[in-house]
Protein backbone atom coordinates (compact mmCIF):
# COMPACT_ATOMS: atom_id res chain seq x y z
CA UNK A 1 0.00 0.00 0.00
CA UNK A 2 1.59 3.51 -0.99
CA UNK A 3 0.50 7.11 -1.37
CA UNK A 4 -1.72 7.29 1.70
CA UNK A 5 -4.40 10.03 2.15
CA UNK A 6 -5.82 10.93 5.56
CA UNK A 7 -8.75 11.97 6.42
CA UNK A 8 -11.25 12.07 9.32
CA UNK A 9 -10.15 12.49 13.04
CA UNK A 10 -7.14 11.26 13.73
CA UNK A 11 -7.89 7.99 15.30
CA UNK A 12 -11.39 6.00 16.31
CA UNK A 13 -14.95 5.51 14.38
CA UNK A 14 -14.49 8.16 11.49
CA UNK A 15 -10.70 8.02 10.68
CA UNK A 16 -9.68 7.03 7.36
CA UNK A 17 -7.36 6.52 4.67
CA UNK A 18 -7.26 6.29 0.53
CA UNK A 19 -4.32 4.45 -0.21
CA UNK A 20 -3.30 2.68 -3.68
CA UNK A 21 -2.83 -1.26 -3.07
CA UNK A 22 -0.95 -3.28 -5.50
CA UNK A 23 -2.21 -6.64 -5.75
CA UNK A 24 -1.44 -9.56 -8.41
CA UNK A 25 0.09 -6.54 -10.63
CA UNK A 26 -2.72 -4.58 -10.53
CA UNK A 27 -3.08 -1.13 -8.63
CA UNK A 28 -6.10 0.31 -7.48
CA UNK A 29 -7.15 2.87 -5.04
CA UNK A 30 -8.60 1.63 -1.28
CA UNK A 31 -10.36 3.70 0.99
CA UNK A 32 -10.88 2.51 4.31
CA UNK A 33 -12.73 3.74 7.36
CA UNK A 34 -12.89 3.28 11.03
CA UNK A 35 -16.72 1.92 11.56
CA UNK A 36 -16.27 0.71 15.19
CA UNK A 37 -13.33 1.08 17.37
CA UNK A 38 -13.35 -1.10 21.35
CA UNK A 39 -10.17 0.21 22.64
CA UNK A 40 -7.83 -1.63 23.18
CA UNK A 41 -9.30 -4.81 22.18
CA UNK A 42 -10.36 -4.51 18.38
CA UNK A 43 -10.55 -2.34 15.55
CA UNK A 44 -13.32 -2.46 12.59
CA UNK A 45 -12.55 -1.25 9.58
CA UNK A 46 -14.73 -1.03 5.91
CA UNK A 47 -12.70 -0.61 3.09
CA UNK A 48 -14.13 0.72 -0.58
CA UNK A 49 -12.60 -0.05 -4.10
CA UNK A 50 -13.21 -1.21 -7.65
CA UNK A 51 -15.52 2.17 -8.28
CA UNK A 52 -17.39 1.20 -4.73
CA UNK A 53 -17.58 -2.51 -6.62
CA UNK A 54 -15.78 -4.06 -4.11
CA UNK A 55 -16.88 -3.63 -0.32
CA UNK A 56 -15.15 -5.76 2.57
CA UNK A 57 -14.23 -5.41 6.39
CA UNK A 58 -11.56 -5.61 8.07
CA UNK A 59 -11.08 -6.69 11.95
CA UNK A 60 -8.31 -6.27 13.92
CA UNK A 61 -8.50 -8.18 17.60
CA UNK A 62 -5.87 -7.31 20.01
CA UNK A 63 -5.46 -9.38 22.99
CA UNK A 64 -2.43 -8.88 25.42
CA UNK A 65 -0.15 -11.36 26.22
CA UNK A 66 1.53 -12.51 29.77
CA UNK A 67 5.11 -11.22 28.61
CA UNK A 68 3.60 -7.52 28.38
CA UNK A 69 3.00 -7.55 24.76
CA UNK A 70 -0.30 -8.16 22.50
CA UNK A 71 -1.06 -10.50 19.96
CA UNK A 72 -2.94 -8.73 17.18
CA UNK A 73 -4.98 -10.44 14.27
CA UNK A 74 -6.69 -9.59 11.37
CA UNK A 75 -9.67 -10.76 9.75
CA UNK A 76 -10.72 -9.93 6.12
CA UNK A 77 -13.82 -10.60 4.68
CA UNK A 78 -15.86 -9.06 1.38
CA UNK A 79 -19.16 -7.97 1.46
CA UNK A 80 -19.90 -7.63 -2.11
CA UNK A 81 -16.87 -8.33 -4.98
CA UNK A 82 -16.79 -8.01 -9.09
CA UNK A 83 -18.27 -11.01 -10.63
CA UNK A 84 -14.58 -11.48 -11.89
CA UNK A 85 -12.78 -11.64 -8.74
CA UNK A 86 -15.65 -13.94 -7.51
CA UNK A 87 -14.90 -16.46 -9.93
CA UNK A 88 -10.77 -16.47 -9.06
CA UNK A 89 -11.51 -15.85 -5.36
CA UNK A 90 -9.64 -18.98 -4.10
CA UNK A 91 -6.34 -17.23 -6.15
CA UNK A 92 -7.59 -13.81 -4.73
CA UNK A 93 -7.72 -15.17 -1.38
CA UNK A 94 -4.15 -16.81 -1.23
CA UNK A 95 -2.48 -13.23 -3.17
CA UNK A 96 -4.57 -11.41 0.21
CA UNK A 97 -3.19 -14.00 2.56
CA UNK A 98 0.20 -13.60 1.50
CA UNK A 99 0.40 -9.88 1.37
CA UNK A 100 -1.78 -9.51 4.44
CA UNK A 101 0.96 -11.66 6.45
CA UNK A 102 3.37 -9.60 5.41
CA UNK A 103 1.64 -6.39 6.46
CA UNK A 104 1.07 -7.82 9.97
CA UNK A 105 5.18 -8.78 9.99
CA UNK A 106 6.25 -5.48 8.95
CA UNK A 107 4.24 -3.86 11.84
CA UNK A 108 5.27 -5.96 14.43
CA UNK A 109 8.88 -4.89 13.52
CA UNK A 110 8.29 -1.39 13.42
CA UNK A 111 6.05 -1.52 16.80
CA UNK A 112 8.94 -3.73 18.70
CA UNK A 113 11.33 -0.86 17.13
CA UNK A 114 9.35 2.00 18.51
CA UNK A 115 8.98 0.28 21.64
CA UNK A 116 12.60 -0.48 22.42
CA UNK A 117 13.23 3.19 21.48
CA UNK A 118 11.05 4.31 24.15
Amino acid sequence: MTNWRYSGPDRGVGSGATVTAGLGGTKADVTIEVVEADPPRSIVERNVSAAGRRLAQGTYTIEPLGTGGSRVSFTYGWTRIPLAERLLAPAVRATIRRANRTVMRRMATELARHVSAA
